[in-house]
């Protein structure tokens, strides 16, 4: 190691010290948890944008489209399964007859 006065080369020294080091201001933000100071809120904005650029599969036009397009699929299916139950009718109203008529051919 060192000589016994407590000296440590400069090299070993770097070395031990290396894998704590913070070496750029984006290390330093993220360690320091600082998203305002040193221009740490510059890269905060950058990496989120970078991180939704990454992320969003689909545009807004798009996400717009699927939703109504989806919203209209469960209104449809509702109402079929609605109809089915005997809770919603199709059609005109003089075509249905109550339980109550019976026509009997004799």
């Amino acid at each position: 190691m060192g000589s016994s006065s407590g000296e440590v080369p400069l090299q070993q020294f770097i070395q031990h010290l290396q894998p704590a080091a913070i070496n750029s201001t984006a290390d330093w933000c993220t360690v320091c948890g600082n998203d305002k100071d040193r221009g740490c809120g510059a890269l905060a904005l950058a990496a989120s944008e970078a991180q939704e650029s990454i992320h969003q599969k689909i545009g807004p036009v798009g996400a717009g489209v699927l939703g109504a397009g989806l919203t209209l699929f469960v209104a449809i299916v509702m109402l079929l399964v609605l109809s089915f139950l005997g809770l919603v009718a199709f059609g005109k109203k003089g075509k249905r007859r109550s339980i109550g008529s019976v026509t009997s051919y004799a």
